[in-house]
């Protein structure tokens, strides 16, 4: 995460310590950074990331799992840190949860409300 003026790591009062459970793929709803890969729905938005989401989707498929995501907890929303392909590929193949590696977020200082909807913890 940046840690620049205004950017969650300084609005940012307290960080919980990481706890592992299910979390519902719809209370995803945005990352810690942009990605330029993947829209605010979790879907590819162009052929870059493919071949590591056919990859991970294989894996699934063949019933060998993957390593938790990495998700910031602030209120009832859940922002990524690590695992968009996979939140992506369990999103595409139906899937209605996601196993996760947790950390609450409580900031410190609201975020700028702009009035247009962001994606971003961030």
């Amino acid at each position: 995460m940046a840690g620049g003026p205004g950017s969650a790591t300084e609005r940012a009062g307290f960080l919980g310590q990481a706890r592992q459970a299910a979390v519902p793929i719809d209370r995803i709803v945005g990352s810690v950074e942009p990605s330029p890969c993947f829209d605010r729905h979790f879907r590819p938005t162009s052929q870059l990331p493919r071949a590591r989401f056919e990859r991970i989707a294989t894996e699934i498929r063949c019933g060998r799992g993957m390593d938790p995501v990495e998700l910031y907890q602030c209120g009832g929303d859940y922002y990524v840190l690590d695992g968009h392909h996979r939140i992506a590929v369990s999103r595409a193949l139906g899937q209605r949860s996601v196993w996760a590696s947790i950390t609450e977020v409580r900031l410190a200082q609201p975020a700028h409300r702009t009035g247009k909807p962001d994606n971003r913890l961030a």
